[in-house]
C-alpha cells in the first residue's frame, strides 16, 4: 500500500514538472502512460489539490516547481563556484522567499512618546501661527490698492485705435 502511495506522489510530482515546463495535457499523458489527456488533466488535479487550495495557491505550488527545476539545474554549477550560476542561484531562492513570504518582515520601531511630543509642537506652532495672522489682520492697515477702472462699454473704438463708426 505504502508502495503504491509512494508511485502516486511521483507521478504527481512528475506531472506537476511536466506542467510547470508549459507540456499539454496530451503530452503528459503520453510520457506518464496514460491512454488520453483526461488521466493526466486529473492526476495534475489531484496533485495540485494536494499541496495548495485552489487557484492563487495552485498557481504558487506550480511556479515553486518550476523554481525547484530551476535551481536543480544551476546548482551543481554553483557549487562549483561558477560566478554566473551563483548569482542565479540566488535570485530562484530570493524568488521563492518572495512567493512563500519567507522573508521575516520588516520591523519598524515607533516611539510613541516623541511622535505625541511632534505632534503637540506642530498642533502649537500652528494655534501661534493662527494667531499672529488674526492679530496682523486686525492691526496691519490695508496697503498696496490699486484703483482699477472698468472699460466703457459704449467706447466704440478698436483695439487697434480705429474708430468703430
Amino acid at each position: 500500500m505504502m508502495g503504491r502511495k509512494l508511485a502516486e506522489d511521483a507521478r504527481q510530482v512528475k506531472a506537476l514538472e511536466l506542467a510547470a515546463e508549459g507540456k499539454t495535457y496530451s503530452e503528459i499523458a503520453a510520457a506518464l502512460g496514460y491512454s488520453d489527456k483526461s488521466g493526466a488533466r486529473k492526476l495534475v488535479q489531484r496533485a495540485l489539490a494536494a499541496r495548495a487550495d485552489p487557484s492563487a495557491a495552485q498557481l504558487r505550488v506550480i511556479e515553486g516547481v518550476r523554481l525547484d527545476m530551476l535551481l536543480r539545474a544551476v546548482w551543481p554549477h554553483a557549487m562549483k563556484g561558477e560566478t554566473e550560476s551563483v548569482r542565479e542561484a540566488v535570485r530562484i531562492s530570493e524568488r521563492r522567499a518572495k512567493l512563500f513570504g519567507l522573508d521575516a518582515p520588516a520591523v519598524h520601531k515607533v516611539d510613541m512618546q516623541q511622535r505625541d511630543e511632534r505632534v503637540a509642537r506642530i498642533k502649537a506652532l500652528a494655534a501661534q501661527l493662527v494667531d499672529d495672522l488674526e492679530q496682523s489682520a486686525v492691526t496691519s492697515p490695508v496697503t498696496n490698492v490699486t484703483e482699477l477702472t472698468a472699460p466703457d462699454p459704449y467706447d466704440n473704438e478698436y483695439p487697434d485705435g480705429s474708430d468703430a463708426a
